[in-house]
């Protein structure tokens, strides 16, 4: 084959010969780094290409560590330690409980993670379910039952349709949309439907709103920062 550009001459291709896919993923985040700093580049100039998904791990490791060094050891360090997080890894039941509340964590369907709760809390006066991150999930709908509140997680109908057909399939195993979550809101019956975790694609609240209300006549408002819900 030939292969040519319409485009002016530019740099000479680099071929370098790693060891191993550790050394690989170094030299590509070492490469990707230097340019920025030396050229101004931005991470949206990069495209990083690989032979198969096996290397992908290597590489996103080194990217990472890059970037954690970086904000410790580098011109403008934020600390010397970097951010620590206290992290209780949990199981499906009860998680929490007092006199006045009770969390129980299940697992919910988003993609092929094993690993991903919703939660069903319960107080006094009030039973919540939030869906967590998830496609329809059928585990979801055994905590479902007299429910005064859903919170669920939904995507643009509108903006799913512009998708390319891999992050179709991606998004239609991890998410939600209006006509699946109103389909589970008609059969759990809940007193107030509240859609958090939206994926709007560019779509506005109203187009959202609008689409729910396509298959689903009950009460529905949109998750905001501390919002009350009677």
């Amino acid at each position: 084959k030939v292969v040519w550009t319409a485009n002016e001459e530019g740099n000479r291709i680099v071929v370098n010969r790693s060891l191993t896919d550790g050394d690989e993923g170094r030299y590509v985040a070492s490469s990707i780094f230097e340019n920025k700093m030396n050229q101004q580049a931005k991470n949206g100039d990069f495209a990083v290409l690989y032979r198969t998904n096996a290397q992908s791990r290597a590489i996103e490791d080194a990217l990472r560590k890059r970037g954690i060094d970086y904000r410790i050891y580098g011109t403008q360090p934020q600390n010397d330690k970097g951010y620590k997080t206290i992290f209780t890894s949990i199981e499906e039941g009860v998680i929490y409980e007092d006199d006045n509340i009770s969390v129980t964590a299940f697992l919910n369907d988003h993609g092929d993670l094993s690993d991903s709760y919703g939660f069903l809390v319960k107080t006094k006066d009030k039973t919540i379910l939030i869906s967590g991150d998830t496609g329809p999930s059928k585990n979801l709908m055994k905590y479902g039952k007299d429910i005064d509140i859903l919170v669920h997680e939904v995507y643009s109908q509108a903006g799913f349709e512009k998708k390319e057909p891999d992050w179709k399939i991606y998004h239609k195993a991890h998410h939600t949309s209006p006509s699946e979550l109103a389909k589970i809101a008609n059969q759990l019956k809940p007193k107030t439907l509240v859609l958090s975790h939206i994926l709007f694609w560019g779509s506005t609240e109203e187009q959202i709103l609008k689409e729910i209300s396509e298959y689903y006549s009950g009460d529905v408002v949109l998750a905001r920062d501390l919002i009350e819900i009677d």
